[in-house]
């Protein structure tokens, strides 16, 4: 069974959490698909959304790409079924209807029958998260000091999707600002 923490960050917002997580650990931010097995640390700079991994080189001490036969593009993936590390989405900038928009990012990890240690990590930043964020109802997520900036300038704060514009998601976002205020 997995668990998720979602939110919203732009680039200060998210090098702030890099600093974080990186303060007390040895956390390298790798592409979660690939074209080969070798996995490389990305710069903070080259992180503007996708599908990432956060591993903990103390939780993992090593760390491979799987092959996945019949895959198209980016053959190779981490397992995070198998491994001891965290799906890493970051928020993605866009827009929405004329309007500046920001996709929700999340982190994600499979815990169940694996090292307390990677659960313990896990709830550290969630805790991290939740103190460094405004709670948002629509959708459900936390909120980050820039990306809260964007929201009051007339933002939208979109789910993990891009929606369709018509009536019902207009009036989503309507319900969103009486929210947040």
């Amino acid at each position: 069974m997995g668990q998720q923490i979602l939110f919203h960050m732009l680039d200060s917002d998210l090098k702030l959490f890099i600093d974080f997580i990186k303060k007390d650990e040895p956390v390298e931010i790798v592409e979660h698909l690939g074209d080969s097995n070798i996995v490389k640390p990305l710069d903070i700079e080259k992180i503007k959304g996708g599908f990432l991994t956060l591993w903990n080189h103390r939780l993992q001490p090593t760390l491979e790409r799987k092959l996945i036969p019949n895959a198209v593009h980016e053959p190779y993936r981490i397992d995070e079924s198998s491994l001891s590390v965290l799906e890493f989405s970051p928020s993605i900038v866009t827009s929405w209807n004329g309007n500046d928009a920001l996709i929700q990012g999340r982190i994600y990890g499979i815990l169940e029958g694996k090292s307390p240690e990677l659960l313990k990590w896990f709830n550290k930043i969630a805790r991290w998260i939740r103190k460094n964020a405004i709670k948002n109802l629509l959708p459900p997520s936390y909120v980050a000091a820039e990306a809260y900036e964007l929201f009051k300038r007339g933002g939208i704060l979109l789910p993990m999707f891009l929606p369709p514009v018509n009536d019902e998601w207009r009036d989503y976002f309507v319900r969103q600002r009486e929210a947040i205020k």
